[in-house]
């Protein structure tokens, strides 16, 4: 064998692009299923990326939370963290609230499709329920805490507890989302299946005007009973 040939064992052609591409996005949605599953994992992530960010910024000061507030006065300075620490508590309750919400409607549902879906998945469903709900109420109750803190003239530690809070409020919001985006397709598979108990028109009437005039035809012709 000269010393310029391809061995066997070896592909003589550059890998499939194709082929990396579906190997990629396996990848990002087992990661995706991953963290979807665990919500812990992201909480632990983003908490230590704040204490991360604080011990680079150590010898770092421009990527620090409190740059952006250095040219303000001591006064201007704890009005302003006061003022939008409590903000990020109205925008975390507000979320934390909404998040009962959707955990009492997957709870309470009787259907059996979501009966289903909690004997199968009851441990992610319990972590995903328990973290919409809890990471955002820990989100307001720090932002309580960083408004505390600046109100006391501890400006600067009140604003690493509010980025904490802030990123973690986020994350129980974009949460929440995919809970409810996956709680609505649970609904539509349910309302698909139970065809017996549909509209034969509802598939082909898109706008509520048209909803109206199916009605109303079905009145008029006897298929209803008029009120």
């Amino acid at each position: 064998m000269s010393e310029f040939s391809t061995p066997a064992n070896l592909p003589s052609a550059p890998v499939d692009g194709a082929r990396v591409l579906v190997r990629a996005r396996r990848w990002l949605e087992r990661l995706g299923s991953c963290l979807f599953d665990h919500p812990s994992i992201v909480t632990s992530s983003l908490i230590g990326t704040v204490i991360a960010q604080f011990v680079l910024a150590l010898w770092f000061p421009l990527i620090a939370v409190t740059a952006p507030f250095d040219h303000l006065g001591t006064e201007r300075r704890e009005i302003a963290v006061s003022a939008l620490s409590l903000g990020v508590a109205g925008v975390a309750a507000m979320v934390g609230g909404f998040a009962g919400v959707v955990v009492l409607f997957g709870l309470s549902s009787i259907d059996e499709r979501f009966r289903t879906i909690r004997r199968a998945a009851s441990s992610s469903i319990q972590r995903n329920w328990m973290s919409v709900v809890t990471t955002p109420l820990a989100a307001a109750f720090g932002s309580l805490i960083a408004s505390a803190m600046a109100s006391a003239g501890a400006t600067s530690p009140a604003l690493w507890v509010l980025e904490g809070s802030v990123l973690l409020a986020a994350h129980g919001a974009i949460r929440l989302v995919v809970v409810l985006h996956e709680l609505v397709k649970v609904v539509n598979e349910s309302d698909a299946a139970a065809r017996g108990h549909r509209l034969p028109e509802a598939a082909q009437l898109p706008t509520p005007i048209q909803r109206f005039a199916a009605t109303e035809h079905k009145v008029s012709s006897g298929a209803w009973p008029a009120a």
